[in-house]
């Protein structure tokens, strides 16, 4: 089932311009890369089972301002496309470090 759910969410981020999503982690800092993680998983409401929350990781551009601009221009469709698949709860932008760099990324969150 997570594979699956993987695979969907990184399809439908992937049909985004300029966005090419894997279903799992990849290192990589070039604009637009992405990977499908698993957020966490929450106790349901009712008591039974659980929600998975699944996130999505895009490579932004490095200088700031740029990545902010990447965000601006992006975040609609990019909320759009992944809707199919799963809801969007949050989008935060952050840093992320691969070895001894860090790199700006922007993080869709949501649950199917």
């Amino acid at each position: 089932m997570s594979a699956e759910a993987r695979t969907e969410i990184a399809a439908a981020a992937s049909s985004v311009d300029g966005v090419s999503c894997a279903p799992y982690f990849r290192q990589s800092t070039r604009t637009g890369d992405a990977v499908v993680r698993l957020g966490r998983k929450d106790a349901a409401s009712n008591g039974f089972g659980m929600v998975t929350v699944w996130q999505v990781w895009i490579v932004l551009p490095q200088a700031l301002a740029d990545a902010e601009k990447w965000i601006d221009s992006h975040d609609e469709e990019i909320r759009t496309a992944l809707d199919r698949e799963l809801s969007v709860t949050s989008v935060l932008p952050a840093e992320t470090t691969f070895g001894t760099s860090t790199t700006n990324v922007v993080i869709y969150e949501g649950n199917r």
